[in-house]
């Protein structure tokens, strides 16, 4: 805000480089602050708004929404998850989570080969395991494990990536009461398994 009056009140500084490296920077921070506002909000009275979702349907919708794109760079999308099995969630939270981790199948995916993307589940005490396999470019574990899900942390020379979508996700699944886990070998691809609350517990 105060930079927007000091240019205001001083237009010809508006291209000054020092001008736009403070706009950048302020912009930068407003970003970080709403990101970590939304972590906040996120485990804040969650437990009171758990529904029932059924998983499967989800899927579909969000397969759905980026079929065009998934068609257009040659990624296969296969939902194996079973009609019944429903979880315990936040229907907003669901829809990014699997919103996210498909997308990044698809942005990932290995020039070297046909790509594909499966979902599948399984039960592992009071969780439903969902697993979403891919054949992309893999992540190096040995070398990234410990930042997989850290703030603005990227794998990958993408020019797009910002570092925010897996900090977020991982965050919004352990708000719901789950858990993520990850195998991955570079040039093979990455499975996620994210564990949820099964609704029937």
């Amino acid at each position: 805000m105060l930079l927007d009056l000091f240019i205001q009140e001083n237009p010809d500084f508006k291209n000054h480089e020092i001008i736009k490296l403070f706009n950048m920077a302020s912009n930068d921070l407003t970003e970080t602050i709403g990101h970590l506002n939304e972590v906040v909000l996120m485990n804040t009275s969650v437990d009171q708004n758990l529904v029932g979702i059924n998983l499967c349907e989800a899927i579909d919708r969000v397969v759905n929404s980026v079929a065009m794109n998934a068609k257009k760079l040659g990624v296969r999308i296969i939902n194996e998850v079973e009609e019944h099995v429903t979880i315990l969630g936040i229907p907003a939270y669901l829809d990014s989570i699997l919103l996210n981790f498909t997308t990044n199948g698809i942005k990932y995916r290995s020039p070297k080969r046909d790509s594909y993307l499966i979902f599948n589940t399984y039960l592992e005490g009071d969780f439903i395991v969902l697993n979403i396999e891919d054949n992309g470019l893999g992540i190096d574990l040995n070398k990234h494990h410990a930042k997989l899900f850290g703030m603005y942390k990227t794998f990958h020379r993408n020019k797009e990536a910002r570092g925010i979508g897996l900090f977020i996700t991982k965050n919004q699944v352990e708000a719901i009461g789950g858990k993520i886990d990850i195998e991955s070998q570079v040039d093979k691809g990455t499975t996620f398994k994210i564990y949820i609350q099964n609704e029937k517990n």
